[in-house]
């Protein structure tokens, strides 16, 4: 099976990051913890955390999920169903989140020496990327045909 690779992005994270909402980092750790707890239940890794952008990978440094993409798309849906169960902060009427999913080469890594971080890079993370980009909606997970 091929690398899968799923973003999940949460709309609204700039604006919330710009005003300094005293509930933020409560709130992002309580989002942490359902993807967290997805994650480890489907075998995924959660790469990254970045930006709004959580980065959540299948198939990368030996860790093999059979039938992966499939999976990935359940636990989407898995991830969408979480989230809406989040009670939110005052003034916070929706969590707006979108999830791009792909299945393509995709090669992973420890980079750096002193602070040291997984990364991957290549075709999926990318593609994964440009689909939020161009085509993401609120409430929407976008998957490509490969």
């Amino acid at each position: 099976d091929g690398a899968a690779l799923a973003l999940v992005k949460l709309t609204d994270y700039d604006a919330w990051s710009y005003a300094e909402h005293d509930w933020l980092l409560s709130l992002l750790h309580g989002i942490h913890l359902r993807i967290d707890a997805l994650v480890q239940q489907y075998g995924f890794y959660k790469v990254d955390f970045h930006a709004g952008v959580f980065t959540v990978a299948a198939n990368v440094s030996g860790n093999v999920v059979p039938q992966a993409p499939q999976l990935l798309l359940d636990f989407a849906v898995d991830v969408m169903r979480a989230l809406s169960e989040i009670q939110l902060p005052s003034g916070v009427t929706k969590l707006r989140t979108q999830i791009s999913l792909t299945a393509s080469p995709l090669s992973s890594a420890v980079l750096g020496k002193t602070a040291l971080k997984y990364s991957v890079h290549g075709r999926a993370e990318v593609l994964a990327r440009k689909l939020l980009e161009y085509y993401g909606r609120d409430g929407c997970i976008i998957s490509s045909k490969e």
